[in-house]
């Protein structure tokens, strides 16, 4: 005799069959729609090229722009900025309007070296998004050679800081040159917070000669560093990590 409970499972999966090929669609679409909606894109912040000053206790300014909420006009904005460095009394952000704002610093009287700034504009979105933007404040003492605020020094091929790999997991190779002869040129290494490390060259270059120098995990602990190449007439920063 045949088993005759065979007919009414094969009669229920008939049925759930359909319901679910026909639930599913339904389920993965909301699930779509649902992150569609969730998606916040994020805020925009022009790069800032870095400063140069000198340390006569006066307050400097820099202005930013470029700032908007992304592809979400009706969001909200807010700008800060973080800077851990010993060379600057203080330093503060202030927006202003139309996707400006305005940084404003105090580099402590009578100090030198780099100051590394990062700027980060997060919008107001349930789940914040944000962009951030990094540069160099280089300060010289009162009567050292440096570039005067506010000059553009036209660009030349022949002035070139360049590291690599970058970042490097056992050494770095430098390469720098100079765009004329210079009588005491100098490559220092600073950290972040803008105390000088390590003096990797000080005398004199050929205009136009390329200049190769070695940096590595052994001579400091993994992080990031900042090289800094000065003349007479120029200076030029470059940040390199040295990671394990």
């Amino acid at each position: 005799m045949k088993n005759n409970y065979t007919t009414p499972l094969a009669w229920r999966a008939g049925i759930l069959l359909p319901v679910i090929i026909f639930v599913l669609p339904g389920f993965y679409s909301g699930i779509m729609a649902q992150d569609a909606i969730q998606v916040n894109t994020r805020p925009t912040l022009q790069e800032i090229s870095n400063q140069v000053t000198k340390s006569t206790g006066d307050g400097r300014f820099v202005s930013i722009t470029g700032i908007t909420p992304g592809n979400e006009p009706d969001q909200a904005v807010s700008v800060g900025v973080e800077c851990k460095s010993e060379i600057l009394e203080h330093i503060e952000v202030h927006p202003t309007s139309n996707g400006n704002a305005i940084i404003q610093y105090l580099p402590k009287k009578g100090a030198s070296g780099i100051a590394l700034v990062t700027v980060t504009v997060t919008d107001n979105a349930p789940v914040p998004a944000s962009v951030s933007r990094t540069f160099s404040i280089i300060v010289n003492k009162v009567g050292t050679a440096a570039l005067p605020e506010a000059v553009t020094v036209p660009a030349r091929n022949t002035f070139i800081l360049r590291a690599h790999p970058n970042p490097s997991y056992s050494a770095t190779r430098i390469t720098f040159k100079t765009d004329e002869a210079e009588e005491n040129a100098q490559l220092e290494v600073y950290s972040v917070s803008g105390a000088k490390l390590q003096n990797l060259f000080n005398g004199k270059t050929e205009a136009g000669r390329t200049y190769n120098l070695s940096f590595s995990r052994k001579d400091l602990p993994s992080g990031t560093y900042l090289l800094k190449l000065t003349t007479a007439k120029e200076t030029k920063t470059l940040q390199v990590v040295l990671s394990k």
